[in-house]
């Protein structure tokens, strides 16, 4: 028996050797990819646009993005929250003790250009195939661009209310301070990019949401689901970015058309029907576009209802005073005298804290000083 085992070890050893040196054989040392696709093909079908966009809907969901942070950042360092150093987390940004290496910031950085590129890659691609495609692929194709084009708006809108200069300030002037690296076309790695101004991004953002808008025109409509984003949602994002450029006309305007798509026509004013809105999924029927957050894909601790209940973030006793007793956002608030926290719905607070509720949006702020609400 022992005999057997030794014979057994040795032939187990030589084809572990044998195998060895044919590794070194030329053949072994191929180093190209067999199990990745080829940047040209990555996006040579409308069905490979449209795992593409599902990716960018990710980056979205993300609570590196508006899944918490590119949301919370714009309550979080202003008069209208309240910490109570229990917990660390957010700290530096609400007492503005801001660094380079700052994860929040950087976090919303990276997701936000991810959010960018990608859509610019099936902008690209969308762009190149619609003039072959069949009638068919051809309205899908048209609304995987529409909404590229409306998600890209929404991560620049994002991204240069938290990065540069508010556009502009009860009339004063700001766009020609250094706003987002705006691009057509994806950026080729190792590239040297520049900062466009304000103004210019402000632009770029403009023409991306008409360009949405006529992109779900020649689609004749978008896919009928608010976890897409789709036609009320993006006019409802040009509304607001006429809102920050102070064009109030065409605030207005647009504002009006949004709640038309979206057959909005008034507004909840009880507090069980208001309370009603986040019993979560479809529920809200003031929404216009939203993240299928729920109770079983939340992100945890990452989320917006730990961040604004474990990690001891509230609405400020300020902010507080303001609500009148009779204000039906507070049929979802439990605020409990012993612990200074507020209990909420899961994901309601950055709603409750913005006035204007088109689509939930940080409100505009600059880290460079305090902005009191």
């Amino acid at each position: 028996m022992i005999q057997i085992k030794r014979y057994l070890f040795a032939g187990i050893a030589t084809a572990v050797l044998a195998t060895g040196f044919n590794g070194c054989t030329e053949s072994y040392l191929d180093t190209n990819s067999h199990a990745g696709v080829p940047t040209d093909d990555a996006l040579s079908t409308p069905g490979l646009i449209k795992s593409a966009l599902t990716g960018v809907y990710n980056n979205l969901f993300h609570y590196r993005f508006a899944g918490n942070y590119a949301i919370s950042i714009g309550d979080i360092p202003t008069d209208v929250s309240y910490w109570n150093t229990k917990t660390g987390h957010w700290g530096k940004l609400y007492r503005y003790s801001i660094d380079d290496t700052e994860s929040y910031l950087d976090d919303i950085w990276e997701y936000g250009y991810q959010i960018v590129d990608n859509s610019a890659r099936i902008i690209q691609a969308a762009n190149a195939q619609l003039p072959k495609a069949d009638e068919k692929n051809k309205v899908v194709l048209n609304q995987y661009l529409a909404e590229a084009y409306a998600l890209r708006a929404y991560a620049n809108l994002v991204m240069v209310n938290v990065f540069a200069h508010q556009v502009k300030v009860n009339g004063q002037d700001f766009s020609a301070q250094l706003g987002l690296v705006i691009s057509e076309l994806p950026i080729p790695a190792k590239t040297k990019v520049s900062r466009s101004t304000v103004g210019e991004t402000y632009t770029h953002i403009v023409s991306d949401l008409k360009k949405s808008l006529a992109a779900f025109k020649a689609a004749d409509g978008d896919r009928e689901d608010k976890c897409y984003i789709g036609i009320a949602a993006t006019t409802g994002l040009l509304a607001r970015t006429y809102l920050y450029l102070e064009d109030w006309s065409n605030a207005k305007t647009y504002a009006q058309q949004a709640l038309d798509k979206a057959g909005i026509t008034a507004l909840t004013y009880t507090k069980a029907n208001y309370k009603s809105l986040y019993n979560g999924g479809a529920s809200n029927t003031e929404s216009m576009f939203y993240l299928d957050i729920n109770e079983t894909q939340n992100w945890s601790s990452n989320s917006s209802g730990t961040l604004w209940t474990t990690y001891n973030f509230s609405p400020s006793p300020k902010l507080r005073k303001m609500y009148a007793s009779t204000d039906v956002r507070t049929a979802v608030q439990t605020w409990l005298a012993l612990l200074p926290m507020l209990l909420l719905s899961t994901e309601v607070v950055s709603l409750l804290l913005s006035e204007l509720e088109i689509l939930p949006m940080p409100p505009i702020i600059s880290l460079m000083r305090p902005r009191c609400s």
